[in-house]
């Protein structure tokens, strides 16, 4: 019995290491591409602006590139919250 809380808080504590880890790391990457959506839009909105057309069709395939992997990210987030909240459950399962 012993050994088992250990095992459990360790299990408990390991998770909550890596959620808060990855937290981290998706705020900061998060950011990054946020300022880069922000740009390729304002790109895009100069080239129509400028009539340059073609060029606005190859910024919007990156702009819509980065807008998915933000998707992606909001995700990779949405997990992290459920695992954080059915920690619990989990670590009783693990037993």
């Amino acid at each position: 019995e012993m050994f088992d809380s250990l095992l459990n808080s360790k299990f408990h504590n390991k998770c909550k290491h890596a959620i808060k880890c990855t937290r981290t790391r998706l705020d900061l990457v998060r950011k990054k591409k946020q300022a880069m959506v922000k740009f390729l839009r304002k790109d895009v909105a100069d080239l129509l602006t400028n009539n340059l057309e073609s060029h606005a069709f190859g910024r919007m395939e990156g702009l819509i590139v980065e807008m998915n992997q933000a998707s992606c990210y909001d995700m990779i987030e949405q997990y992290c919250d459920y695992i954080g909240k059915q920690l619990n459950n989990l670590q009783k399962q693990r037993y």
